[in-house]
């Protein structure tokens, strides 16, 4: 029979053991962290350098836990590929892809149709990422999806000034709970420059479209889009805001289109302080119990300056309209415009 000295020995031995195991478990549990950790801070993209690609440089980081920012840095040149997937990364806010941000058209990703398909642009998906992204331009094919698509959660910035899209079929898009903001993006031939199902902040967008397509910035489906101080022209629709969606669209100008700004469909629009040109519809117009809040704004040189039907309001208090082949118009000959007002 052991005497209890004995047996208090024999427990302190086994917490020594314990002890011992657990300290070897978190030392293993520490390696297997460093193991996964990513050292570098720079990741270079170009020829010659460690990455061919901006794909096979954020492929690299998958699995990896990075405490540090991270910079994919990407040399001056042409990048063919048919699309950029960044998706399945938690620790994408601490990723920057960079490019040339002083002059983004000497950085080109460019998109090419693979065979009997269409290129998908930049494609950044799930609620794990958060991109930072600066200094390209996007050159499409005409039948290529979007410049930058930001979807299912995900988080997408562009730096000002440092992103040009060219030839897609939409230059920015963000669907399903994504977010985009961007500052000073240019969007040229493409249907649509800028369009939102979830959320999107433009701010100082010029978009250029095509003269007999698609809408400047659009947002359906209960979308918030904040736009200001951007123009966009040679569209159907400069500004157009659909089902229960909500836009903003400050100090913008609509050029050139059938309807500059253009609420449909139970949605609102406050376009405080813009101007619409030269559109052969409405420069402002408010449609399908639609709401289109207009103080400041000038309509110049259109068909119908400001014009509501079909059980919509649209205020214009104050406002200058210049020009236009019908300055103020709540039309009486179309079913509903009873139910509908024109405040100016």
């Amino acid at each position: 029979m052991t005497s209890i000295t004995e047996q208090i020995a024999a427990l302190i031995q086994s917490a020594s053991t314990l002890n011992q195991t657990a300290q070897e478990l978190i030392d293993t549990q520490e390696i297997f962290r460093r193991s996964l950790t990513i050292a570098a801070t720079t990741l270079e993209v170009g020829v010659g350098k460690e990455f061919d690609s901006i794909q096979a440089a954020w492929n690299s980081l998958a699995g990896k836990i990075i405490i540090t920012p991270i910079t994919i840095k990407v040399d001056d040149g042409i990048y063919d590929l048919s699309a950029l997937r960044l998706d399945r990364q938690p620790y994408s806010h601490n990723i920057n892809i960079i490019g040339n941000v002083a002059n983004p058209a000497a950085c080109v990703l460019n998109f090419v149709d693979p065979p009997g398909g269409f290129s998908q642009g930049i494609i950044c998906s799930g609620n794990s990422t958060q991109v930072l992204l600066s200094g390209f331009h996007l050159q499409g094919t005409g039948n290529t999806a979007r410049g930058i698509l930001a979807t299912d959660s995900a988080f997408v910035f562009c730096s000002p000034g440092t992103i040009t899209v060219d030839n897609c079929r939409a230059g920015i898009q963000s669907s399903n709970l994504g977010s985009f903001i961007g500052f000073d993006i240019t969007v040229t031939n493409c249907i649509d420059g800028c369009t939102s199902t979830s959320f999107a902040f433009v701010r100082g967008l010029n978009a250029t479209g095509l003269g007999n397509a698609g809408v400047g910035i659009n947002c359906s489906r209960g979308a918030t889009v904040i736009c200001e101080l951007s123009n966009v022209s040679g569209f159907v629709h400069g500004f157009l805001c659909l089902f229960n969606a909500y836009m903003t669209s400050t100090d913008c100008k609509a050029e050139s289109c059938i309807n500059g700004f253009f609420a449909d469909g139970n949605a609102s629009i406050d376009a405080s302080g813009s101007t619409a040109r030269l559109c052969t519809g409405a420069g402002f117009l408010a449609s399908g119990s639609g709401f289109l809040n207009a103080p400041r704004t000038t309509a110049e040189d259109n068909n119908n300056g400001y014009f509501v039907h079909n059980h919509s309001h649209l205020t214009a208090i104050p406002s200058t309209a210049l020009r236009n082949t019908q300055n103020y118009n709540l039309a009486s000959n179309v079913v509903g415009a009873g139910a509908s007002l024109l405040q100016f």
